[in-house]
């Protein structure tokens, strides 16, 4: 498909040593809203949470698989499972290998079974994303995900989940300018490639501050407005 040409265009992933300085990305006004939770997103956490976290990875990507092995579940442990951070997984498919996985993940009935998949497609990717018969192999990882083969065929073979997948890449690497996967947005802030935890936590815990700091203005302005004037001695 066209669409596929123009993801395949994408580099599949960086690595640097450190966080780039961070981006803040001005979308147009009718495009902000991708920088919230949408009705459709899998996300992990209280979706009221303070920092909004989002990332746009490949399950071909060795670095995305890196950050899902060992970054995630310490921002799980530290921050998702602690309301402090609301984590959004999106697809952005970088070959047909990743493409299908994409499909295979969204074929489970729950929330919790997309990240499962996610997760066993990540953890045993150097089995399977680059051999010429990744799709048996996804067929495998279904299967014991619980899915029926006659199931996994017709995820394999649905055209509208596709577009859906492809589109919503699309629309996200035009408007937030994704070079590089895994690309993350913090609180709108954009971060390219692979990093360590503790970038993550810096990142994180700057996000924190600024909203606590924004909370304790508000508290103050609103205690001030709200004090009963004093009366003049006679």
């Amino acid at each position: 498909m066209r669409h596929i040409s123009l993801l395949l265009s994408l580099s599949l992933c960086v690595f640097t040593s450190s966080f780039s300085v961070a981006e803040e990305v001005k979308p147009a006004e009718d495009t902000k809203a991708i920088f919230y939770l949408q009705k459709e997103d899998m996300y992990l956490g209280d979706e009221k949470s303070p920092v909004i976290m989002i990332e746009y990875s490949s399950t071909t990507c060795p670095h995305c698989a890196d950050f899902h092995k060992d970054v995630l579940p310490k921002i799980q442990e530290n921050y998702i499972t602690t309301g402090k951070v609301v984590y959004i997984l999106r697809d952005l498919p970088t070959n047909k290998a990743s493409l299908l996985a994409a499909k295979l993940a969204h074929c489970g009935t729950t929330k919790q079974q997309y990240f499962d998949f996610i997760s066993a497609m990540m953890e045993s990717q150097s089995i399977w994303a680059f051999n010429k018969n990744y799709q048996d192999s996804l067929m495998n990882i279904g299967k014991l995900g619980g899915l029926t083969q006659s199931k996994i065929t017709e995820c394999f073979n649905d055209s509208k989940l596709e577009e859906s997948i492809l589109k919503k890449a699309l629309d996200a690497s035009k408007v937030i300018d994704i070079q590089y996967t895994p690309t993350f947005i913090i609180n709108g802030k954009k971060y390219e490639g692979a990093h360590k935890y503790e970038e993550f936590q810096k990142a994180i815990d700057a996000e924190l501050f600024a909203f606590n700091k924004q909370l304790l203005e508000a508290q103050y302005q609103t205690n001030d407005n709200t004090m009963p004037a004093k009366k003049d001695k006679k």
